[in-house]
């Protein structure tokens, strides 16, 4: 399941492709990360933040009076490095991950095959690390009278962890060059839900 960090870049993406509201980003997370049910409060908190932080600024109303936001050129730089730079190798980065292959599959415009590029690269190499790691620890005989074969043991699990990521990425790259994954449009906007603006009357949105 994407976490919290997850939840700030997924709606930088977003944003990045076009002005939304707060709920519109909820049904866009939900519709495009299989079902993501991402607290609205949440989103809203996030999208304080992005403000805070300069990478989205508010963008005008909708029609039923919705406070809009959008990148800043600030926002878009940071985006443009998130797309080119793969993600860590760690819990963390595994659903960051996740949250940005989804995306950059679902959504027009992204060059997807450059993000599953790099992803692949980065989970080739940390394979490798991960298979000197089973080598180094040797067949599990523990080294002798008193070791442990947990590092053996521990060691395997990574592999096979890496393993798994490559085969995913791997079929999701033959997906887009085979033409089986095909890039959603956007939702058309479900109801009126959503921090209404000052000028309609309603409490000011962040």
């Amino acid at each position: 399941m994407p976490g919290a960090m997850s939840v700030r870049w997924a709606l930088l993406v977003l944003l990045g492709q076009r002005a939304c509201y707060g709920y519109q980003l909820k049904l866009e997370l939900h519709r495009r990360l299989d079902g993501w049910d991402v607290n609205v409060g949440q989103v809203y908190n996030t999208l304080e933040r992005l403000v805070r932080d300069g990478l989205i600024a508010r963008a005008g109303e909708s029609g039923a009076g919705q406070l809009l936001y959008r990148t800043t050129p600030r926002g878009e730089a940071e985006l443009a490095q998130w797309w080119e730079t793969a993600c860590a190798p760690t819990a963390q980065g595994a659903a960051e991950r996740l949250t940005k292959v989804a995306l950059a599959v679902s959504l027009p415009g992204v060059d997807a095959l450059a993000v599953l590029d790099g992803e692949l690269a980065a989970v080739v190499a940390a394979d490798s690390a991960a298979a000197d790691g089973v080598d180094a620890a040797g067949p599990g005989t523990g080294g002798g009278p008193g070791a442990s074969v947990a590092p053996s043991v521990l060691a395997l699990a990574r592999r096979a962890e890496h393993d798994a990521r490559r085969s995913w990425l791997t079929g999701v790259r033959a997906g887009l060059v085979d033409g089986t994954l095909v890039a959603d449009e956007w939702a058309v906007e479900q109801g009126r839900r959503g921090r209404p603006s000052a000028s309609t009357g309603g409490d000011a949105a962040p």
